[in-house]
């Protein structure tokens, strides 16, 4: 059956039907959040087998479990969500993950371990957080590049992972 999207943007609302089969179809979603309104549940992302693009930025995301099973996701930004374990342990099974913005979540340099297994990940975007090393991700194969100047401070905003050549 025909489901409802309710589209809010501009002062404007509109809301437009679509099947299942144009959710299965759906390679991009944009549902970042704002200071009016925030998700906080991800129950039904899990139909959108096809995104390639999903932006969750500026929300309250708890529990990503809906999340885990969507194997052809390539981008994936969650800055503005406070960092939990649930959200790093669903993230780290996104293994076709390129790209990934963790900035404004109050990340640790511990819990970059859990990106070890992102093999495919070209840039990862750590900006505002309490990241002072990067062990986590050294056993990736890739050249950290990482050169944002703070305060006297080298603190790293976006990482550029480049692959080794073999």
């Amino acid at each position: 059956g025909a489901k409802k999207i309710k589209i809010n943007g501009n002062n404007e609302s509109h809301e437009i039907e679509i099947s299942q089969d144009d959710v299965t179809n759906i390679t991009e979603l944009n549902l970042q959040g704002s200071d009016d309104s925030k998700i906080t549940n991800l129950s039904g992302l899990e139909n959108f087998n096809q995104l390639e693009e999903l932006n969750l930025s500026n929300n309250a995301v708890a529990k990503m479990d809906s999340i885990s099973n969507l194997t052809s996701i390539q981008k994936l930004n969650m800055s503005g969500n406070l960092v939990n374990t649930n959200m790093l342990d669903n993230i780290k099974k996104l293994t076709s993950l390129t790209e990934l913005d963790m900035s404004n979540t109050q990340m640790n340099g511990d819990q970059l371990d859990y990106f070890k297994t992102l093999v495919d990940l070209q840039k990862l975007t750590l900006a505002n957080n309490n990241i002072s090393k990067l062990d986590g991700i050294k056993n990736l194969k890739v050249t950290i590049n990482c050169q944002m100047w703070h305060r006297g401070l080298q603190l790293c905003q976006t990482i550029w992972l480049t692959k080794h050549l073999q």
